[in-house]
């Protein structure tokens, strides 16, 4: 197996690796709980883009973006001046299926009775339908 060093880009590690310790330092000055739903997203000259999962971390960020700004340039030599919050939704663990439900035999029986004293011909017709449902389950 190849080091990862050798599939991916000298420049791309480097990246990360500085994405992940502007991360870190952000993380240390902002204190809890507002770094645990922060990260940086990147920078592209004087725009710093940070990563949260929620409306109410992204106001508190912009509250703080002047700190932010000083932290980071001091730490890492950049010229950072504008800030873009960019906000991810976690991902929602998947819903399990619906179950859906059945029609008794009884209660198939209820609509084909039902049905037989209405004289709407396309609500009968629906009544109907739905209790060949039930009776095909059955």
């Amino acid at each position: 197996m190849r080091p990862l060093n050798r599939l991916i880009s000298p420049q791309l590690l480097n990246r990360a690796r500085a994405i992940q310790a502007m991360t870190f330092s952000l993380r240390t000055h902002l204190g809890r709980p507002l770094a645990e739903h922060c990260w940086v997203g990147g920078h592209s000259g004087p725009v710093l883009t940070l990563v949260t999962d929620g409306g109410v971390w992204a106001t508190q960020l912009r509250y703080q973006q002047r700190e932010i700004y000083k932290l980071l340039n001091s730490e890492f030599g950049l010229k950072l001046n504008k800030l873009r919050i960019k906000i991810a939704s976690p991902r929602a663990a998947p819903k399990p299926p619906r179950a859906r439900p059945r029609l008794s035999a009884a209660g198939a029986r209820s609509l084909e009775s039902a049905a037989q004293s209405i004289t709407d011909p396309g609500l009968r017709e629906a009544l109907l339908k739905l209790a060949r449902r039930g009776r095909n389950r059955s």
